[in-house]
């Protein structure tokens, strides 16, 4: 009964998948023509220090607080509860900042959990001006921020699927716009090699991103920023040497622009008590052709305390400047 169950689920999302894929070549889009057309673009921005540290390659690791974002599913696979907390120094003076919770649940019969997090975009002191005048007339802020609240279950043995239903607000000085939205996810665990040296696991990763109608300030309309993630992680335990071996590879399609590639890795050290060290690597190839080859690479580290957890990463965007990330995390 349980693979017929992972059977369903896994057609039942590849299908949502490949409908939308179809509608939305068929209206010209997925390409770089369309960069720029979509509105409530702050939700791009990827959350967590660590998965950017792994170059966005992040949709079948899923297994921190960050899941909420990047993969609801991740949500059936957790251990612990977990709180985490991301500050983002963007670019010109705009920060970012991430909260998420997760609350995994287990019974006889279900293996479940729950997430909610928050992620907000703010700048202030922008300079007011009208086509009549040359000096500012004042300053004003504008901020973007998205609630969302998520879902998971284990289907059988193999199969975690999940979905989060999100409510988005932005604001302009006086102008406002509110929508919706719905992530779904999925997950997909294979066995992975068990040598004396190594043992690990192999996962598949799927998620749609911003599945909504749309957000419309004044009398302008704008799409959501769409985007389907697929990839692989293999992680491996050394166990010769108490520690952690990740890789992970997604490819990313944004309904503004072409697909993409993602690659990250993440080496955990933990032959220490009570302490973990960690280095991440990782690359994309959504900014190069805009910017320059440095600007799809990114590098963090992490240290792990108990259950409290530090990670540091950081991302250099040519010559728009370099942006740092932070995150907070506690296992409660």
């Amino acid at each position: 009964m349980g693979r017929k169950n992972e059977s369903i689920c896994l057609f039942i999302l590849f299908g949502i998948s490949f409908l939308l894929v179809v509608s939305t070549s068929s209206a010209g889009i997925f390409s770089r023509e369309e960069a720029g057309t979509t509105g409530a673009t702050f939700l791009k921005i990827e959350a967590g220090a660590r998965p950017v540290a792994m170059g966005g390659a992040f949709v079948a690791v899923a297994d921190d607080a960050n899941t909420t974002y990047w993969n609801p599913a991740g949500l059936a696979q957790l251990e612990d509860r977990e709180i985490t907390a991301m500050h983002n120094e963007w670019l010109e003076g705009i920060r970012y900042e991430f909260l998420g919770y997760v609350q995994p649940m287990k019974s006889e019969k279900r293996v479940h959990g729950f997430g909610a997090s928050v992620m907000a975009l703010y700048t202030t002191g922008l300079e007011e001006r009208t086509t009549e005048t040359i000096e500012p007339e004042g300053t004003f802020a504008a901020y973007d921020i998205a609630v969302a609240g998520g879902y998971a279950r284990k289907v059988g043995k193999s199969v975690c699927i999940g979905a989060n239903l999100k409510l988005i607000h932005q604001k302009i000085e006086d102008e406002t716009a509110w929508s919706g939205a719905v992530d779904i996810g999925l997950l997909y665990t294979l066995s992975g090699p068990r040598r004396k040296v190594t043992r690990g696991k192999l996962q598949l990763g799927f998620a749609v991103q911003n599945i909504g109608p749309g957000i419309k300030f004044i009398e302008d309309s704008d799409p959501l920023p769409l985007n389907i993630r697929a990839g692989i992680a293999r992680t491996l335990e050394l166990k010769s040497i108490e520690s952690k071996l990740t890789l992970a590879f997604d490819v990313n399609a944004p309904v503004d622009n072409v697909p993409n590639g993602h690659f990250g890795t993440e080496f955990v050290y933990g032959k220490m008590k009570d302490i973990e060290l960690a280095a991440r690597v990782g690359y994309k190839t959504n900014t190069i052709k805009d910017l320059n080859a440095l600007s799809g690479l990114s590098t963090g580290a992490g240290f792990l305390w108990k259950r409290l957890a530090i990670d540091y990463v950081w991302v250099p965007y040519g010559d728009l400047g370099n942006t740092h990330r932070i995150s907070l995390t506690l296992k409660l």
